[in-house]
């Protein structure tokens, strides 16, 4: 009998669960996967990727002390439709989540951390720790009116944007030395209105990609440039750093890290974890 009364209480928090998706369950925070779907869920916002049938993928976000929720489908017929609101049902069970009922992974631990003073870069013997610390956390960002939303964690980047010029959602598996960044996106949905790049795809295997430790080839590192490598990693190389600013070579541009502050503007920090510890 009182295994009977667990497993209806258990049913019923999942029905809950499932039914009021503009809830966070703070228990399931992590980065989780399987080979065609990938949520990052930290205590304060998620962002969850699908591959559907019929050629579709969609991505929904939703921070709701921001009052931000989102769903930007692309379809096959090359159109887009997106609403305001965070249609994904997850669901936790045991160590395994559930999202419409796809059971996920956990690949990636996260823990939410009080604002402080983020270490200093003074050696370049450290760069590749600071590479990683300073850019965590999570990130409301506006410009005219339109939000987008960024969430990095110790083995993770995901980014979350819909514009009318402009409609970038990714995620990618990222490591670093004191060479730089190795960047490897998995999951890439693109509108470029300027270069016409409509893309969306889920690499194969993708809970391999999101799960495996990087392994970086330091050779691959170009003083000058990023490299792209045919296995879709991209490296960005270190330029130069001071106590609280590095740059490194993007593609294209060069790319900025400050150094966070405990006044610094983040929804929420996450706390810092050696890469091969965050599993």
């Amino acid at each position: 009998m009182k295994h009977f009364i667990t497993t209806i209480l258990l049913l019923a928090a999942i029905a809950v669960s499932a039914s009021n998706p503009k809830q966070i369950n703070t228990e399931a925070m992590g980065v989780w996967v399987n080979d065609s779907v990938e949520a990052v869920i930290t205590k304060k916002a998620c962002i969850v990727f699908r591959q559907l049938q019929n050629g579709r993928m969609t991505a929904s976000a939703m921070c709701p002390i921001e009052n931000f929720y989102e769903t930007v489908t692309f379809n096959a017929d090359s159109t887009i439709t997106a609403t305001e609101e965070f249609t994904p049902e997850l669901s936790l069970i045991g160590d395994a989540l559930y999202i419409n009922g796809s059971k996920l992974k956990l690949v990636e631990r996260i823990e939410s951390t009080p604002p402080y003073d983020m270490p200093k870069a003074t050696s370049k013997l450290g760069i590749g720790s600071r590479l990683q610390e300073w850019r965590l956390g999570v990130t409301i960002f506006c410009n005219n009116g339109n939000c987008g939303m960024e969430i990095n964690t110790n083995r993770h980047m995901f980014i979350f944007l819909n514009s009318p010029n402009m409609t970038y959602i990714r995620a990618a598996a990222t490591a670093n030395n004191d060479k730089g960044t190795v960047f490897w996106q998995n999951i890439r949905m693109m509108r470029n209105n300027n270069t016409k790049e409509l893309t969306s795809i889920i690499l194969p295997h993708n809970a391999r990609i999101a799960e495996n430790d990087i392994d970086i080839d330091n050779s691959k590192f170009h003083v000058d440039e990023c490299a792209f490598i045919p296995d879709g990693s991209i490296y960005w190389s270190l330029i130069d750093f001071t106590p609280d600013l590095i740059r490194i070579n993007g593609c294209g541009e060069t790319y900025t890290i400050p150094r966070p502050t405990k006044d610094s503007r983040k929804i929420e920090w996450l706390k810092f974890i050696p890469y091969s510890e965050a599993k």
